[in-house]
């Protein structure tokens, strides 16, 4: 997903004719982004966490992830060659794509995975019963949380 951010990037900020004048340099700096966002996700442990379970705390860890990739890639194409074949903007861009496209897919499947578990308890709940829940606090929101995953 690192690598298709930072194309997207270089495709919003540079046009067709820009992105094709250095397109090499930028296939493998992508190349580069991708490798770097794949081990700081692994290191970062965000292979760890569930999709069907996902949470804000997920998330904070793929903003983690992206922000911790494109600093070691700034870093690192700075010692290479200055910043000097990719538009600076470009990295902010693919700052935001690479969150929207790491969290994307498991926002997607954990909203398809909770109406789907919702459809299928509607149907089963012809011999349910009612319960009434007395009492406001955290584990009572958990607890009618978990009652309906």
């Amino acid at each position: 997903m690192g690598a298709i951010a930072l194309l997207l990037s270089f495709a919003l900020r540079l046009d067709v004719i820009g992105f094709s004048q250095n397109s090499w340099g930028y296939l493998a700096a992508a190349t580069f982004f991708g490798i770097i966002v794949s081990i700081t996700g692994f290191f970062l442990g965000l292979n760890r966490g569930i999709w069907r379970y996902a949470s804000l705390s997920d998330f904070l860890a793929i903003a983690g992830v992206a922000t911790a990739s494109l600093a070691i890639f700034t870093v690192a194409e700075f010692l290479i060659n200055r910043l000097n074949s990719i538009p600076r903007s470009s990295i902010l861009i693919a700052w935001a794509f690479t969150i929207v496209l790491l969290a994307g897919p498991r926002a997607a499947y954990r909203v398809y995975r909770n109406r789907h578990d919702v459809s299928r308890g509607k149907a089963a709940r012809g011999a349910g019963r009612n319960v009434l829940l007395i009492g406001a606090a955290d584990n009572a929101e958990a607890f009618i949380r978990t009652i309906k995953e």
